[in-house]
Protein backbone atom coordinates (compact mmCIF):
# COMPACT_ATOMS: atom_id res chain seq x y z
CA UNK A 1 0.00 0.00 0.00
CA UNK A 2 1.56 3.12 -1.29
CA UNK A 3 1.90 6.26 1.23
CA UNK A 4 1.92 9.62 0.22
CA UNK A 5 0.72 11.37 2.87
CA UNK A 6 1.77 15.33 3.09
CA UNK A 7 4.23 14.58 0.02
CA UNK A 8 4.37 17.51 -1.76
CA UNK A 9 3.94 16.38 -5.77
CA UNK A 10 2.97 19.49 -7.75
CA UNK A 11 3.45 18.43 -11.49
CA UNK A 12 4.10 15.58 -10.87
CA UNK A 13 3.07 12.38 -13.65
CA UNK A 14 1.55 9.73 -11.86
CA UNK A 15 0.07 8.49 -15.38
CA UNK A 16 -0.73 4.57 -14.91
CA UNK A 17 0.67 4.83 -11.74
CA UNK A 18 -0.98 1.69 -9.28
CA UNK A 19 -2.09 3.83 -6.38
CA UNK A 20 -4.43 0.93 -4.77
CA UNK A 21 -4.92 2.07 -1.11
CA UNK A 22 -2.58 4.63 -1.38
CA UNK A 23 -2.84 7.49 1.70
CA UNK A 24 -2.54 10.62 -0.12
CA UNK A 25 -3.98 12.34 3.12
CA UNK A 26 -2.53 16.01 3.27
CA UNK A 27 -0.81 15.58 0.15
CA UNK A 28 -0.38 18.75 -2.69
CA UNK A 29 -1.33 17.24 -6.30
CA UNK A 30 -1.59 20.59 -7.80
CA UNK A 31 -1.26 20.53 -11.16
CA UNK A 32 -0.35 16.39 -11.46
CA UNK A 33 -1.11 14.24 -14.16
CA UNK A 34 -3.12 11.06 -12.48
CA UNK A 35 -4.37 10.05 -15.78
CA UNK A 36 -5.48 6.51 -16.37
CA UNK A 37 -4.49 6.04 -12.39
CA UNK A 38 -5.75 3.19 -10.03
CA UNK A 39 -7.70 5.06 -7.32
CA UNK A 40 -9.05 2.12 -5.50
CA UNK A 41 -9.61 2.69 -1.95
CA UNK A 42 -7.30 5.27 -2.07
CA UNK A 43 -7.58 8.16 1.28
CA UNK A 44 -7.59 11.38 -0.15
CA UNK A 45 -8.34 13.65 3.11
CA UNK A 46 -7.55 17.53 2.93
CA UNK A 47 -5.78 17.54 -0.60
CA UNK A 48 -4.98 20.14 -3.00
CA UNK A 49 -5.49 18.64 -6.15
CA UNK A 50 -6.62 21.95 -8.05
CA UNK A 51 -5.33 21.90 -11.47
CA UNK A 52 -4.86 18.44 -11.52
CA UNK A 53 -5.71 15.73 -14.62
CA UNK A 54 -7.33 12.55 -13.43
CA UNK A 55 -8.28 11.70 -17.52
CA UNK A 56 -9.50 7.78 -17.35
CA UNK A 57 -8.83 7.75 -13.52
CA UNK A 58 -10.45 4.75 -11.50
CA UNK A 59 -11.54 6.26 -8.37
CA UNK A 60 -13.46 3.29 -6.73
CA UNK A 61 -14.37 2.94 -3.00
CA UNK A 62 -12.03 5.52 -1.78
CA UNK A 63 -12.23 8.37 0.37
CA UNK A 64 -11.88 12.08 -0.85
CA UNK A 65 -12.65 14.78 1.84
CA UNK A 66 -12.01 18.39 1.80
CA UNK A 67 -10.35 17.84 -1.62
CA UNK A 68 -9.72 20.89 -3.41
CA UNK A 69 -10.96 19.72 -7.17
CA UNK A 70 -10.85 23.31 -9.01
CA UNK A 71 -9.82 23.31 -12.24
CA UNK A 72 -9.35 19.54 -12.31
CA UNK A 73 -9.84 17.44 -15.15
CA UNK A 74 -11.83 14.47 -14.69
CA UNK A 75 -12.74 13.38 -18.17
CA UNK A 76 -13.43 10.14 -18.65
CA UNK A 77 -13.05 9.04 -15.25
CA UNK A 78 -15.11 6.36 -13.36
CA UNK A 79 -16.49 6.51 -9.91
CA UNK A 80 -17.69 4.28 -7.80
CA UNK A 81 -19.20 4.08 -4.63
CA UNK A 82 -16.95 6.52 -3.49
CA UNK A 83 -17.67 9.69 -0.07
CA UNK A 84 -17.13 12.39 -2.24
CA UNK A 85 -16.76 15.45 -0.82
CA UNK A 86 -14.90 18.13 -3.11
CA UNK A 87 -14.65 21.55 -3.87
CA UNK A 88 -14.81 22.09 -7.83
CA UNK A 89 -15.46 25.11 -9.89
CA UNK A 90 -16.88 26.13 -13.55
CA UNK A 91 -13.26 25.11 -14.78
CA UNK A 92 -13.08 21.88 -13.46
CA UNK A 93 -14.20 19.40 -16.22
CA UNK A 94 -16.61 16.69 -15.72
CA UNK A 95 -16.88 15.33 -19.72
CA UNK A 96 -17.73 11.55 -19.41
CA UNK A 97 -17.32 10.96 -16.21
CA UNK A 98 -19.50 8.26 -14.87
CA UNK A 99 -19.85 6.27 -11.99
CA UNK A 100 -21.51 6.52 -8.15
CA UNK A 101 -20.99 8.98 -5.64
CA UNK A 102 -21.99 10.02 -1.91
CA UNK A 103 -22.30 13.70 -1.98
CA UNK A 104 -22.15 16.55 -1.05
CA UNK A 105 -19.69 18.82 -3.10
CA UNK A 106 -19.39 22.45 -3.16
CA UNK A 107 -19.33 24.75 -6.30
CA UNK A 108 -17.40 27.45 -6.15
CA UNK A 109 -18.55 30.59 -8.55
CA UNK A 110 -16.58 33.56 -8.39
CA UNK A 111 -16.92 34.46 -4.51
CA UNK A 112 -19.84 32.75 -3.43
CA UNK A 113 -20.23 28.49 -3.11
CA UNK A 114 -23.00 26.39 -2.90
CA UNK A 115 -23.08 23.03 -1.85
CA UNK A 116 -24.54 20.21 -4.62
CA UNK A 117 -26.44 16.86 -3.20
CA UNK A 118 -28.86 14.13 -4.70
CA UNK A 119 -30.54 15.09 -7.62
CA UNK A 120 -29.16 18.72 -7.80
CA UNK A 121 -25.89 17.35 -7.81
CA UNK A 122 -26.42 15.09 -10.90
CA UNK A 123 -27.94 17.62 -12.75
CA UNK A 124 -25.21 19.84 -12.30
CA UNK A 125 -22.83 16.89 -13.72
CA UNK A 126 -25.04 16.04 -16.06
CA UNK A 127 -24.94 19.31 -17.59
CA UNK A 128 -21.38 19.42 -17.92
CA UNK A 129 -21.46 16.05 -19.87
CA UNK A 130 -20.98 13.25 -16.89
CA UNK A 131 -23.12 11.08 -15.99
CA UNK A 132 -23.23 10.28 -11.87
CA UNK A 133 -25.69 8.76 -9.74
CA UNK A 134 -25.24 10.66 -6.58
CA UNK A 135 -25.94 7.24 -3.47
CA UNK A 136 -28.61 8.87 -0.78
CA UNK A 137 -26.85 8.35 2.67
CA UNK A 138 -27.66 5.30 4.15
CA UNK A 139 -30.17 5.74 7.01
CA UNK A 140 -29.59 4.61 10.77
CA UNK A 141 -31.64 1.29 11.33
CA UNK A 142 -34.91 2.07 13.75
Amino acid sequence: MPTCKSADLTGADLTGADLVRANLDGAVLRSARLDGADMVKASLQGVDASGASFRGTRIMGASLFGVDMTGADLTDAVLLQNTFKVTVDDNTVLRGLTGTVFGPITVINGDSSRELAGAELEAWIGARGGQVQVIPPRRAPQ
